[in-house]
C-alpha cells in the first residue's frame, strides 16, 4: 500500500511553507522540469521502500537561501546539498510517520540526475510548483513490504 496522495501532498505543503517560508501549489501527477538532484531516504521495517525529492538545482539554492536566510548568491555549493537533503529527509521522516511501524528511516542521500525517471513498480510521484520551478515527491513500495 502507498501512502494516499492527499496525505504526501499535505505534507509537501506543509514542509515547504513552514520550513521554507515559500509558496508551493499543486500535487497533482502532471508536470515536467529539467530535474538535477534526486534526494531519497530509505524506509525499512514495517513498510519498505524510498520517498525521493526531486528538483531543478535552480530550486535546490532558493530553498537553501530560504533555510538560512542568505541571498541566493551567497549559498555555498555543500550548505545546498546539505538543506536539499535535509528537506527530503524531513519528507521522508513525515511519510514514515503514517506508514505502518515500526520502522527506520534511513540517512538521506544524493544522486545527480539529467532528468526526473519513471519510478516503475508500486509507485507514485506528484508534482509541485514552488516560485516558478517545479519538484517532485515519489513514494516506492519495495516488493515484500508490508501493506
Amino acid at each position: 500500500m502507498l501512502p494516499a496522495d492527499e496525505d504526501v501532498a499535505e505534507l509537501t505543503r506543509l514542509i515547504w511553507e513552514t520550513v521554507l517560508g515559500l509558496a508551493v501549489e499543486g500535487g497533482s501527477d502532471v508536470a515536467s522540469e529539467s530535474i538535477d538532484l534526486r534526494l531519497s531516504v530509505d524506509i525499512t521495517g514495517g513498510w519498505e521502500g524510498t520517498v525521493s525529492l526531486a528538483m531543478p538545482g535552480a530550486l535546490a539554492r532558493s530553498a537553501a537561501a530560504a533555510m538560512l536566510e542568505v541571498p541566493e548568491d551567497q549559498v555555498p555549493p555543500d550548505e545546498l546539498h546539505d538543506a536539499a537533503l535535509e528537506l527530503a529527509n524531513m519528507i521522508g521522516g513525515n511519510v514514515k510517520g503514517i506508514l505502518p511501524g515500526p520502522s527506520a528511516l534511513s540517512l538521506p542521500r544524493l544522486e545527480r540526475v539529467e532528468r526526473a525517471v519513471d519510478p516503475g513498480g508500486d509507485a507514485r510521484r506528484l508534482w509541485f510548483e514552488s516560485g516558478g520551478k517545479s519538484f517532485s515527491v515519489t513514494v516506492v513500495r519495495r516488493s515484500g513490504g508490508s501493506t
